[in-house]
Order: C-alpha cells, then structure tokens, then sequence
C-alpha cells in the first residue's frame, strides 16, 4: 500500500479530527446519499479542497470554486428496491471521475493552494446561527410548500 493515502472509518476527538486534517492536502467527499454533511465543512474549515459531488443539500453551500466535482450517474437503488420494492434511481458517484480529480489535484498545486484558501475563508464564514437559520428557513418554505 501506499503511505501518503490515509482512509479512516470511525470515531475522532475534535483535537485528532483537526490534527488529522491539518496534514491532508486536498479532502474526498463522495457521498451521494447525505443530506447536508458536515464533513465537507470541516474539511474546508481545515483548509483542504474538497474532491465532492454536489447533491441534496450539499448543493446549499459547495459551489464550483471550492470543489473538484465528482460525476454522478442515475441508476437503480438496491435499498429501496429490497425494503420497499420501489425502482428509485439514485446518484451513484463515477469512479474515474475520482480518479481524475484526484490527478488534476496532484498536478495542479498552485490551483489546489487557492481553492484551500476559499474553501477555507467560505467555512469560516458558517456559525451555528447561520445554519440553524437555513435549515429553519427550509423547513418552513417546505411546510408552507405542501400547506396547499
């Protein structure tokens, strides 16, 4: 294996999950079930670029200056099928679009250096306020949505 790729899967302190961030150079993010996601925030807060792809909620603060996205393709979910026996296309992210990100990061570190930057200064812009306020916002535009 490789020593300089580092996946964990588990449980961090907030000092460790810092500490762990501070000496990644770009962070990977391909869920393309999560709703909103604080990892690719924390991320970001930590300086890194995010190698994403856009989705759900993540749609609500990554945009294309902070992000190498991902490509997605639609195909049929095995989890709704089995528990609901429902045919759901979900997004599935493509793996050679990661790999490919992944390259264009390695080969570009000027370009990666000024997306640390944005990325970094847009978290520091986030407070518990402010995303407390935007999920009430979309909890009742969402209530008033469907009150007709």
């Amino acid at each position: 294996g490789r020593e300089d790729i580092i996946i964990h899967n588990g449980e961090w302190r907030d000092t460790e999950l810092r500490e762990w961030l501070a000496t990644g150079h770009v962070g990977v993010y391909v869920s393309s079930g999560e709703g909103y996601g604080l990892q690719p925030k924390e991320m970001m807060a930590s300086g890194l670029p995010l190698i994403a792809c856009i989705n759900t909620g993540l749609a609500e603060y990554l945009r294309p200056e902070h992000i190498l996205e991902v490509a997605q393709i639609r195909r049929p979910s095995t989890y709704w099928k089995r528990i609901f026996n429902i045919e759901v296309n979900e997004p599935f992210p493509v793996k050679e679009s990661i790999v490919s990100q992944l390259h264009f990061a390695h080969d570009n570190p000027r370009k990666l250096e000024m997306m640390s930057l944005i990325a970094s200064a847009h978290a520091r812009s986030y407070t518990w306020e402010k995303v407390g306020q935007l999920a009430y916002n979309h909890i009742t535009d969402f209530i008033g949505a469907t009150a007709c």
